[in-house]
């Protein structure tokens, strides 16, 4: 194992198997080389997965997606990115069982609530990563929940075989383009939940941002609504960074996050999850206007311009200098 006062703890790990589960979807098995057992997995934990790339490395996180107790080995699920920036596209066309990789820890920022008298989970396509150590484990506690999940007609059977352990529980599918299928009725679903349940969502920004509208529609406390955000850095036009307590000038290109960018020119800045959630790489502003792309900051927060996160949050002016 590996580490770096700034980020999270390493561990070197081989890749063991690689399932196809769809076109598009591939279950990856690591096991650790260096020690006889994985870290104990808290609920609805990710792990930062370095995979080569041809001009440097990529970090990107990914759920775990096992129970919490599965200590030999870990396992991820990993959707074919479109214009991928370099992860998705290694695991699915260059990725080979034996492959030697490094993981970060586990890390959770999606929990399971101890007190909720039941849990409704709604997902929609790769969102469903986090839920499925959820369900591993209120499936352990003999705890109330209920699953609402939809996918594309293409991952149908992948869904399936993912949700197979948890047969028999009270579990929907709504497919896309399936006649045979009913339609996720928001108000519907959430309308008729009993007290003290709390909701889990994860999935594409427009699903979780329903479920949230409707739960204020609905009059749900907010600390009763809680998702997950699976989108790193995207693409945008780049900008010259100013790194001013490192004396650094850096362009950040089309293709890379900040964070990215600054690693890349020696800067190791604090983070964990990569993805705009936890707030560990929140960094000050002193000059130019952040694109906020976060899912940290609130609108009050991003209204000043005075912080940004880096690792998913790039420039609307032509260059950004940070207190970095």
């Amino acid at each position: 194992m590996t580490e770096h006062k700034n980020t999270p703890r390493q561990i070197d790990v081989r890749l063991s198997d690689i399932e196809p589960l769809s076109p598009t979807l591939k279950r990856l098995t690591f096991v650790p080389i260096k020690v006889a057992a994985f870290p104990v997995i808290p609920t609805g934990s990710h792990i930062i997965v370095s995979i080569p790339g041809r001009r440097r490395s990529h970090k990107n996180a990914y759920s775990l997606i096992g129970p919490a107790d599965k200590t030999d080995s870990y396992q991820i699920v990993v959707r074919k990115v479109d214009k991928s920036r370099g992860g998705s596209n290694w695991i699915h066309e260059q990725a080979k069982i034996g492959d030697k990789l490094q993981i970060s820890w586990p890390s959770s920022l999606f929990p399971l609530s101890n007190v909720a008298r039941h849990h409704l989970l709604i997902s929609g396509g790769i969102g469903i990563t986090p839920i499925l150590s959820h369900l591993h484990a209120l499936t352990a506690r003999g705890a109330s929940f209920s699953l609402h999940h939809a996918c594309k007609a293409e991952d149908k059977n992948a869904f399936l075989t993912l949700l197979a352990p948890f047969h028999g529980h009270d579990i929907t599918l709504y497919v896309a383009d399936d006649p045979s299928s009913s339609r996720l009725d928001l108000q519907a679903v959430m309308g008729r939940q009993p007290l003290g349940t709390v909701l889990y969502t994860c999935g594409p920004q427009k699903l979780t941002d329903a479920i949230m509208e409707t739960g204020r529609t609905l009059g749900w406390p907010a600390s009763s609504l809680q998702t997950e955000s699976f989108g790193g850095a995207r693409a945008g036009t780049a900008f010259t960074l100013h790194a001013r307590r490192a004396g650094k000038t850096i362009l950040v290109d089309e293709e890379s996050s900040i964070l990215e960018a600054l690693e890349s020119a020696g800067i190791q800045p604090t983070y964990l999850c990569r993805g705009g959630a936890c707030g560990q790489c929140l960094t000050s502003v002193i000059d130019g206007i952040p694109e906020h792309r976060d899912d940290f900051l609130d609108e009050q927060e991003r209204a000043t311009n005075k912080k940004i996160m880096i690792c998913v949050s790039r420039a609307c002016s032509p260059s950004l200098t940070l207190d970095i």
